[in-house]
């Protein structure tokens, strides 16, 4: 992986994957670096290596990913509002009328 930051570095790098008969995959971001883009990476990497791919199956690893994401916030959220309502149903938390405790 080849990060590129300028626009003579993206000419250079398309001049290079050009002459030695390769595709290049782009994956654009903002910055920043997370597990979605990561996954990109490695989709780009061995897609276009292999010289087929477009950007619709990136678009759509993209989609998938994210999707992955929003599922894995749930399953968190889903137990830690488990562990609250586990908590409640032992005895514990609290009450917004009792006083706090000295």
């Amino acid at each position: 992986m080849q990060q590129i930051e300028t626009i003579a570095g993206m000419k250079a790098a398309c001049r290079s994957a050009k002459q030695a008969g390769k595709r290049l995959g782009l994956v654009p971001t903002m910055g920043a670096l997370h597990a979605g883009h990561l996954s990109l990476v490695r989709a780009a990497k061995s897609r276009y290596d292999e010289g087929e791919s477009n950007y619709v199956d990136v678009t759509s690893v993209e989609c998938e990913a994210l999707a992955a994401e929003r599922k894995l916030i749930r399953s968190r959220t889903e137990g830690l509002l488990a562990t609250v309502r586990l908590v409640g149903a032992l005895g514990g938390g609290w009450a917004a009328d009792e006083p706090p405790a000295r």
